[in-house]
């Protein structure tokens, strides 16, 4: 009797079943840190523009003209030195050639006006979130990254960061709030 030397089509099978098993698992695990890795971003940067705002905070800024000047801290957006931007207004870092789940960098120009001036807030090189920074009054303000990293659009899985700042020049945590 002859002996036969290669593997039976059910033995092939099975082989192919076991990696397509593996292959469901670990492509969507893979993704999953691949997301990850690309929001590292945003709390470096949202920590260099909250202490950005606690310099600025912490400036002596003078109120009103006239003998009986006051001293105010306060955060930019909201102070009469900021005239010139849409002040206690969300303003975001420019966001026209921005494409959903790819890095963009942006010109030294877009940096070069309030907040951003006045926070000391620039990026050098591309990067993932869209940036906010806005003041509801003077002495709070909030600054918020987003981004949607997987860049298929859908607002549920895109990936937020907050921090905000109180009125004691303190800065609070920075909270992520990412897709399951």
């Amino acid at each position: 009797m002859k002996k036969s030397c290669g593997f039976t089509l059910i033995e092939l099978m099975i082989v192919v079943a076991i990696i397509g098993v593996l292959a469901a698992v670990a492509v969507p695990t893979f993704a999953y840190f691949i997301r990850e890795s690309k929001s590292a971003e945003a709390p470096l940067y949202l920590r260099d523009l909250s202490d950005g705002a606690v310099a600025y905070f912490n400036q002596t800024h003078i109120v009103g003209a006239g003998v009986f000047n006051k001293v105010k801290y306060a955060y930019p957006g909201c102070s009469p030195e900021n005239a010139g931007w849409s002040a206690c207004n969300d303003e975001k870092v420019p966001t026209s050639a921005r494409k959903p789940g790819q890095r963009t960098a942006l010109e030294d120009a877009d940096w070069n006006t309030p907040p951003w001036t006045n926070l000391g807030f620039k990026i050098n090189g591309p990067f993932y979130f869209t940036y906010s920074y806005s003041t509801a009054q003077s002495d709070e303000f909030e600054a918020r990254a987003t981004a949607d990293l997987d860049g298929i659009g859908i607002a549920e899985n895109q990936y937020v960061y907050t921090v905000r700042g109180d009125a004691n020049g303190h800065v609070g945590q920075i909270i992520k709030t990412s897709p399951l």
